[in-house]
């Protein structure tokens, strides 16, 4: 639903254009010499949020540094879509209406829980207990913290 209002928003903004004698060109309005840049783009998103979806400041840090993040832009954007919930997991999914309702919607791992981004990724045992021995093998730390809810 709220993808549908982004898309009519960004409708609103294409569709407006005026006729002149001079000779096309392309123009974005957002940017003052009219040059499309992703920051121009990130800039009116930002705007375009409402006064309560606004971030605090821990998770404005951690939006911050995924995205200045030296990560290839896959890790990044998979990042930046676990953080918003936007992968298609069962219950994304079932909201949809993209896997029948009949359907079981526990983990398919460990059978235990809803398959949501954060169980799957950070609180499911089976896949905790996959990571750990990879983390082990890398000799690397990590210590998942408890409880984290989505942004």
């Amino acid at each position: 639903m709220w993808e549908l209002n982004l898309l009519n928003d960004l409708k609103d903004v294409i569709l407006e254009w005026s006729a002149s004698v001079w000779e096309d060109k392309w123009w974005w309005k957002v940017d003052e010499i009219g040059v499309f840049s992703v920051k121009s783009t990130y800039m009116l998103l930002e705007q375009s949020l409402d006064v309560d979806a606004t971030l605090s400041q821990s998770k404005e840090r951690v939006f911050e540094s995924i995205v200045k993040s030296p990560a290839p832009p896959k890790v990044v954007t998979f990042s930046w879509k676990l953080l918003h919930d936007c992968i298609p997991m069962k219950d994304n999914l079932s909201m949809r209406n993209c896997f029948p309702l009949e359907e079981n919607l526990f983990c398919e791992f460990c059978g235990n829980n809803a398959e949501t981004c954060f169980h799957h990724f950070l609180h499911c045992q089976v896949v905790f207990e996959l990571w750990s021995k990879v983390l082990v093998w890398l000799e690397m730390n990590f210590i998942t913290p408890q409880p984290i809810s989505p942004f």
